[in-house]
């Protein structure tokens, strides 16, 4: 069964001290997402307002062509979030997306209803932790990724 998952998409470009606003239907007011150069070289603090209960997932891209999750699941706190990075790209985009479902446990918290948690779905098994079928098939990435809190495949089908 698959859990309703609200989105909000947020661009950044690396290299630039921004704040971009964009509105959401389902949000009352614009949401930002804001990159700065720090004094470290190469390295990046992105910062957000957070709402208390939601859970966020950051992204980079190179070129908006294809989007890579950060190996986090965030939990809200009800102000502003922040998170380091570095990256050595001579461009980048950064956005966050957000999920309706509370994270009360960062390790075990399952976004898409899938049977896999978020949190293995980005360190181990590579899927999307917001979509029940990675691939689209229907099919939840628990049946390509049986176990997925050791990563180790389990054939239980005999018995």
């Amino acid at each position: 069964m698959s859990k309703s998952i609200s989105q909000i998409r947020l661009f950044a470009p690396l290299g630039c001290a921004l704040s971009l606003a964009v509105s959401n239907a389902a949000a009352e007011q614009p949401k930002s997402l804001e990159v700065q150069k720090t004094e470290y070289e190469n390295s990046f603090k992105l910062s957000w307002d957070s709402a208390e209960g939601k859970t966020y997932f950051l992204q980079q891209s190179t070129a908006l062509d294809g989007w890579n999750y950060f190996p986090l699941v965030i939990r809200g706190i009800g102000g502003q979030d922040w998170m380091g990075v570095s990256s050595t790209d001579d461009k980048g985009f950064f956005r966050y997306v957000e999920s309706p479902v509370p994270t009360n446990d960062l390790l075990s918290a399952d976004h898409d209803g899938d049977g896999v948690p978020s949190f293995a779905e980005l360190t181990v098994s590579n899927t999307d932790p917001l979509k029940f079928s990675t691939i689209g098939d229907g099919v939840s990435d628990r049946v390509l990724f049986p176990n997925p809190v050791s990563g180790i495949f389990t054939d239980n089908s005999n018995g």
